[in-house]
């Protein structure tokens, strides 16, 4: 691995890097923005939405989320956009945002499934990379990654 992956290997006899965070809980994982205040809204409405805890979150700049996206193929410091990690593969831009709906309450598994068919991934990303190219400048940033409320710690990882 190279040096810029230093620190997030998986320990050894564990597999890939992130496997951890599935040997107990198959939830799916969705990494964000820790300091962007347009993510964090992004995380409140998935737990306002996801009455029954179904996906699990954790920021981007996090140890966690570091290893994650190592796991999904990407640099451990890349920010770039928002990652939907489940144990058998990954999701980025658009497909994570359509990924991380349908594992909301009614009716946004169905708008996510529509919003899928309606427009080519392409036009999808592209939407998707003017929003994540603006979105300090849409909601600005917080001073320090955000911290899980105690109500919801079960759904951060750390």
């Amino acid at each position: 691995m190279s040096e810029a992956h230093a620190g997030t290997e998986a320990a050894p006899g564990s597999g890939r890097p992130g496997d951890r965070f599935f040997a107990e809980d198959k939830r799916p994982i969705f990494l964000y923005d820790g300091v962007c205040r347009f993510c964090n809204a992004g995380v409140n409405f998935v737990l306002d939405h996801d009455s029954e805890g179904r996906i699990r979150m954790a920021a981007l700049q996090s140890d966690e989320g570091r290893e994650l996206l190592v796991r999904a193929g990407r640099e451990p410091d890349d920010i770039s956009s928002i990652v939907y990690i489940e144990e058998g593969g990954s999701a980025i831009k658009s497909q994570a945002v359509l990924a991380i709906g349908k594992c909301l309450d009614r009716p946004f598994p169905q708008a996510a499934l529509a919003a899928g068919l309606l427009a080519p991934r392409a036009v999808k990303d592209l939407v998707y990379d003017v929003v994540a190219e603006n979105r300090y400048n849409l909601m600005g940033e917080m001073e320090a990654c955000r911290l899980s409320d105690p109500a919801h710690a079960e759904r951060f990882l750390s």
